[in-house]
């Protein structure tokens, strides 16, 4: 996340950054990682298609490790923890909201990106979005994928988000390999690059 904060940093002016962790452990590294960047806000929530709570799972690499169980997801059956040797941790009852109520609350009218990294929960997300979606005010969204068609039971195929954002304009424009792992099977991980032409252009014309 601090690499992204950098990285906006240079590319808008005073961008407000909001980063939703729902993972109570978590908090305090977040703000630590953004620690030097004013325009940043924590989200203590997670993100789905209706507000209400949910049960997030945590994974570590073993059951008594408690510093690495930072990979956690709403997700029924994520595909990274079955290939990478990882093992469901803990239990936590969070709350959630979706992505357009979250935006009302910050009283924001356009987002220029998007990133969205749940572990295959993307679809859910999105869909939590939808009246950003139809309004063309997300100019670009960065997702992750580890398969095309997915497997049975596992969301967050590139097909899947696919389907959900290309109705509304969305071009992917670029792809990139994250990583590769060769645990119990092998394992890669990308993300997506989409790209809204029409929310570009009514960004670029409301600051004209």
């Amino acid at each position: 996340m601090a690499e992204l904060t950098r990285i906006l940093g240079q590319h808008f002016s005073s961008p407000l950054i909001v980063s939703v962790e729902p993972n109570s452990a978590l908090w305090d590294k977040v703000i630590y990682s953004a620690k030097s960047d004013s325009n940043f806000v924590l989200a203590r929530c997670a993100l789905g298609t209706i507000p209400g709570t949910a049960f997030l799972e945590t994974y570590a690499q073993n059951t008594d490790d408690s510093y690495n169980s930072n990979l956690s997801t709403l997700s029924s059956r994520p595909a990274f923890p079955e290939v990478a040797g990882y093992v469901k941790h803990s239990r936590l009852q969070v709350r959630v909201n979706t992505l357009d109520n979250l935006t009302e609350s910050y009283d924001h009218q356009f987002i220029d990106v998007l990133k969205i990294d749940v572990e295959g929960y993307e679809p859910e997300v999105i869909k939590g979005g939808k009246k950003m979606l139809v309004s063309h005010s997300i100019g670009i969204i960065i997702t992750e994928f580890s398969s095309i068609l997915g497997k049975e039971a596992v969301s967050g195929s590139l097909t899947s988000i696919a389907k959900l954002l290309e109705p509304y304009g969305f071009i992917m424009v670029s792809v990139c390999t994250d990583y590769v792992t060769h645990g119990l099977s092998t394992y890669a991980n990308h993300n997506a690059i989409w790209v809204n032409p029409c929310a570009c252009i009514a960004a670029s014309s409301s600051f004209a």
